[in-house]
């Protein structure tokens, strides 16, 4: 018999070792949703020995940790593999390899979230500093803390949001729930929940991250495609506008004569592009794992 609900999570939490660990996050969440939701034993203490009966409870209705995580296991095994998971058949040849990046549904999927990662960065850094730097003034007045509560569930909201959005476009596995705040606290024990648990300021520092990150993604992708793009359509470009290749102190027009290595240099740099994107979006989503995942 469990003295507590942290010792079946614990015990939950070791049966499910070497699952992905937004499994094991999920898995714990629902456990702990269902034992003081639906038990209705908000108000006991999961780290004490008066629960025995909501213990009992959450063993008859969901389960013991060894069923729990064999029920997760099985959940995964035969849940549908997100489309971006999917493994495709990698070519053999060097050639097939390189040019074989544009028959990927990952890396047009990463190129999108690396064109997006300006506007949700900079709405992930403007919240997390200006917001957190508001909340930290307002600590001297009554309504400080209070705000800055509601300022750490924002952080965790955004975090929750933004791992769907990875899960989506880079094909990481994240959670689907948020990590467990049990009912019934004061806000005082809520307000110190927050503080302590390491997973806020994790999040807070993915998104604070994200700011500069974005920035870089963003140009860098916007930039090398423009010129892998300007570079293929060169020829027309000229005839058509009469524009120059490139202008840094003065206009540069190239003979004619090397528009067609021109035109080949820019299918180059884009299919060189595109493997950078789809390795950054990799990168990116083992950062945002290990920041937004709970271990």
């Amino acid at each position: 018999m469990y003295k507590s609900v942290a010792d079946y999570l614990n015990e939950l939490r070791h049966e499910l070792a070497g699952c992905d660990p937004a499994t094991i996050q999920d898995a714990l969440a629902d456990a702990e949703e269902h034992f003081y939701s639906a038990a209705g034993q908000e108000s006991t203490d999961s780290s004490g020995t008066n629960g025995h009966q909501g213990i009992s409870f959450l063993l008859e209705n969901f389960g013991t940790p060894q069923e729990v995580a064999t029920a997760y296991r099985e959940m995964e095994a035969h849940m549908p593999l997100p489309l971006l998971a999917l493994q495709r058949k990698k070519p053999k040849s060097l050639w097939g390899k390189f040019f074989g990046v544009a028959a990927d549904i990952r890396t047009w999927s990463a190129l999108l979230y690396m064109l997006f990662a300006l506007i949700t960065g900079i709405i992930y850094g403007m919240w997390s500093l200006v917001a957190g730097g508001l909340s930290l003034f307002f600590l001297i007045f009554i309504i400080g803390l209070p705000m800055m509560g509601l300022y750490l569930l924002s952080v965790r909201g955004l975090a929750l949001m933004e791992g769907r959005i990875v899960e989506t476009l880079l094909g990481v596995r994240m959670p689907k729930k948020p990590v467990f705040v049990r009912k019934g606290l004061s806000p005082s024990q809520k307000f110190k929940t927050l503080i302590l648990a390491s997973t806020t300021w994790k999040a807070l520092l993915y998104l604070v991250l994200r700011f500069p990150l974005g920035i870089l993604y963003s140009t860098a992708t916007f930039l090398l495609l423009s010129f892998s793009i300007k570079f293929m359509i060169y020829p027309l470009w000229y005839t058509w506008l009469n524009r120059p290749l490139l202008t840094f102190r003065q206009p540069y027009f190239p003979p004619e004569g090397l528009f067609p290595l021109i035109s080949l240099t820019g299918a180059l740099i884009f299919f060189l592009t595109l493997h950078l994107v789809r390795w950054l979006g990799r990168q990116h989503g083992l950062l945002a794992k290990y920041l937004l995942v709970s271990k």
